[in-house]
């Protein structure tokens, strides 16, 4: 979940198989920060921010994000305002 003055978002990525949820955490909160950077709305910089933690949670090893998988998985993250 996110907010700011605009509104409040919960984002969920689709179902995976998870290997390892080390360093996940960290991967979805530098995806935020990488969409804030880059001024895209809260509600999408949530989904970049979701996919990176989900697709560190796909490998072995905390900080080991493929950007190609980042991006099928953003492709089917859900956003949905609360």
């Amino acid at each position: 979940m996110a907010a700011d003055t605009s509104g409040c978002w919960h984002a969920a990525p689709p179902p995976l198989q998870i290997v390892s949820s080390v360093g996940s955490g960290d991967s979805l909160l530098a995806g935020l920060c990488a969409g804030i950077i880059r001024r895209v709305a809260l509600p999408q910089a949530l989904a970049l921010g979701v996919a990176c933690g989900s697709a560190d949670a796909l490998t072995i090893g905390g900080g080991r994000v493929d950007p190609a998988m980042v991006g099928r998985i953003l492709a089917k993250v859900e956003v949905t305002p609360l």
